[in-house]
């Protein structure tokens, strides 16, 4: 029986990775709606959830070649050698993407005030709470998006079509939080298809940073965190923030394909043959 579970998941190793994924995370979500009446009990189901697609790709990795696996996969995607600009990009692409939206939105809506950015106080609290931050989202994610699904569906498809179907599955993940009144206040109350339109230019881009840096998981780690600290520090109250942010990744990720190409969103052949 075990012999037969462990054979199908080495055939389908992408099903059950999904598999895992949405069944564990949904899982939980439910459990929070469910179960959960607190603030703090509801805080404390959530969590663990959304460390599903990390914990479906670490669990994967250990059935499939034990602890020697597992550490190979660690190593290769959070210890890779990388330029110190990628780090400045996955850090402050997406900062300085925002401060053009809200100087945009200043000569397009100039009767519609913006909310000045409330820094916090000591500054010390800026990078402490986006470290912080990245244990909310981008660590229980990313060794499962990018450093699992990503290079197997790259090996299938080009780099571009990979990310915009990991874009969607990503976004279908997520639908728990999107349906669920219960849930909402974790993807800040956005509207179902805003955030689909919001998702997948995100994973285009960090298809384009893990492409470019070797395949480092700690990239993509770094940008999902930066996208989602900074949209909470300097995103502003206006019905057309929304719509800006959308807009500008949009336009970022097609001069980025344009750039680099759709076939690797880099200019330089990816191996993916010895990942996951």
């Amino acid at each position: 029986m075990l012999s037969t579970i462990k054979r199908w998941i080495t055939e389908n190793q992408l099903t059950s990775f999904f598999l895992l994924a949405f069944g564990y995370t949904w899982l939980f979500q439910i459990l929070v709606v469910l179960l959960a009446s607190s603030k703090a009990d509801k805080l404390a189901f959530y969590i663990p959830s959304i460390y599903g697609p990390t914990i479906s790709a670490l669990t994967i990795c250990l059935i499939l070649g034990g602890f020697s696996r597992l550490s190979e996969f660690l190593r290769r995607s959070l210890f890779r050698r990388v330029s110190l600009l990628w780090y400045l990009v996955a850090l402050l692409g997406i900062a300085v993407l925002l401060v053009l939206i809200r100087i945009t939105h200043g000569y397009l809506f100039p009767t519609i005030p913006v909310d000045p950015v409330q820094l916090p106080s000591p500054i010390f609290n800026l990078f402490t709470g986006y470290l912080i931050g990245l244990f909310f989202g981008p660590f229980g994610e990313e060794l499962g998006w990018r450093g699992f699904a990503l290079p197997l569906l790259q090996k299938r498809m080009n780099a571009l079509a990979a990310s915009l179907l990991l874009g969607v599955i990503w976004w279908a993940w997520h639908l728990p939080q999107l349906l669920l009144p219960e849930l909402r206040w974790a993807v800040g109350g956005m509207p179902i298809l805003l955030y689909l339109l919001m998702m997948v230019p995100g994973s285009i881009l960090a298809t384009w940073l893990f492409n470019n840096t070797n395949g480092s998981v700690l990239l993509t780690i770094l940008f999902h965190g930066s996208l989602n600290y900074t949209m909470g520090l300097l995103g502003f109250n206006s019905p057309y923030f929304i719509i800006l942010v959308i807009a500008f990744l949009w336009v970022a990720t097609i001069l980025i394909t344009i750039i680099y190409g759709p076939k690797n969103l880099s200019r330089r052949g990816i191996n993916f043959s010895n990942r996951s």
